[in-house]
């Protein structure tokens, strides 16, 4: 195709959208300052160049204006004269961040704050002590069996159970009647806290670190770009310990992945992957859904920035160019070029976000609670075969021949 379709070619998927966005500015600046423009097109960018080749067409006056914004440093500012913003630039680790794997122990009493527990605590041994008073007025059993009973009613009521035990008077009966109205009105508070809780529970993310990606183990690895020469030259403490720690740790083979495979992959969560976010969203928004959406997490390799419009060292033109960029960014021009070429970040509809499944972490202080009754009641078992001598469990012929060494036993006593 021509040089000018190229240009005015809007796909969704784009990896020259900075160039494209630089060609309608310059066309606007065209239009606002009336002159016309010669697009040239630059050389190919050289392995260790640190310059790039539309800085040097600068330099020798092979051009006058850039048509691409480029990155402003130290080295090119006494080369070139920078004009005016154009494209904010960013790379960075697009991942799933991975749900902490601890068991959630708080998930029992999380519901009601300490103060509640305490008080329900209290009226629950404030009940047992009333119907332990009115079941031995009630049957005139011993007090141990009272208070035994009372503690089985009592919890059994809070646990939404019946129970068998007689209750004749009827003070035991309204005295079990609001047991049982307010272990309801417990059980309807706790199950739509947790309920709420779930379908509310924030999704854990990292702060935009490195070294917080590092302790993630994830696999990683980068589209393939020449940006990441300038990254591994960074003096910055933090981006050196992860290249000595991390990246200079995996196989050059399995360092860069193509955009397609790379981001089925993030979408599994098995890969944090280095990409431009244009070229990662517009795959993203087409094969994710809301919760995978949702899980995204960006960490950046370098610090984004604003690349700039730049012109030769002597250009005698460079306030009306500054007054004329001025202008377009003012009436509103360059922001709507950045919204027409800049793929947006999906977004996360939490409105929608259904509550994910329950997993083994969540799940796991349940079972401990019930191995822990399990155990508990092998321990008063054995207590109460040594203690209280009962052998109602055993067979009938164990039984029997009990009973005949007992009757022996006091035979010889």
């Amino acid at each position: 195709m021509s040089l000018m379709d190229y240009f005015h070619e809007y796909r969704d998927i784009t990896r020259d959208a900075r160039l494209k966005f630089g060609f309608f500015i310059l066309s606007h600046l065209s239009n606002l300052l009336n002159f016309s423009i010669e697009y040239v097109q630059a050389g190919e960018w050289a392995h260790g160049d640190g310059l790039g080749p539309t800085v040097r067409a600068l330099m020798n006056s092979s051009i006058d204006l850039t048509g691409t914004p480029g990155n402003m440093n130290t080295e090119r500012l006494s080369l070139i004269k920078f004009i005016h913003q154009g494209w904010p630039f960013r790379t960075c680790f697009i991942f799933r961040n991975p749900q902490p794997k601890t068991i959630k122990a708080e998930e029992l009493l999380r519901p009601f704050v300490h103060g509640v527990w305490c008080l329900v605590g209290l009226f629950l041994l404030t009940s047992m002590a009333i119907l332990a008073l009115t079941s031995k007025w009630d049957r005139r059993d011993g007090e141990l069996a009272c208070i035994a009973n009372a503690f089985t009613m009592t919890l059994g009521a809070l646990c939404q159970q019946g129970t068998e035990i007689q209750m004749p008077r009827l003070s035991t009966r309204v005295a079990f009647l609001s047991v049982l109205i307010f272990s309801l009105l417990v059980y309807n508070y706790y199950s739509a806290c947790v309920v709420s809780a779930r379908l509310d529970e924030p999704i854990v993310k990292i702060s935009d670190s490195l070294e917080e990606l590092g302790k993630l183990h994830l696999r990683m690895a980068s589209e393939r770009m020449f940006y990441l020469s300038f990254y591994f030259a960074s003096p910055d403490k933090q981006t050196k310990k992860f290249h000595e720690q991390y990246w200079f740790k995996i196989p050059e083979a399995q360092q860069f992945l193509d955009p397609d495979v790379a981001i089925e992959l993030v979408r599994r969560g098995h890969l944090a992957y280095h990409v431009h976010p244009d070229v990662a969203y517009a795959l993203i928004e087409k094969h994710y859904d809301n919760r995978e959406i949702c899980e995204l997490m960006e960490v950046h390799w370098g610090r984004p920035i604003d690349t700039m419009f730049a012109a030769t060292k002597n250009c005698t033109f460079e306030e009306i160019l500054k007054i004329g960029f001025i202008k377009i960014t003012e009436v509103g021009l360059r922001y709507r070029q950045l919204r027409r070429w800049q793929y947006r970040k999906p977004v996360c509809r939490k409105d929608i976000l259904n509550a994910s499944s329950i997993n083994m972490y969540e799940f796991a202080t349940h079972l401990i609670l019930l191995a822990a009754g399990a155990l508990l009641a092998l321990v008063v078992y054995g207590l109460e075969l040594v203690l209280f001598d009962r052998t109602i469990i055993l067979p009938a012929e164990f039984r029997e021949q009990r009973a005949r060494w007992i009757r022996h036993r006091d035979s010889l006593l």
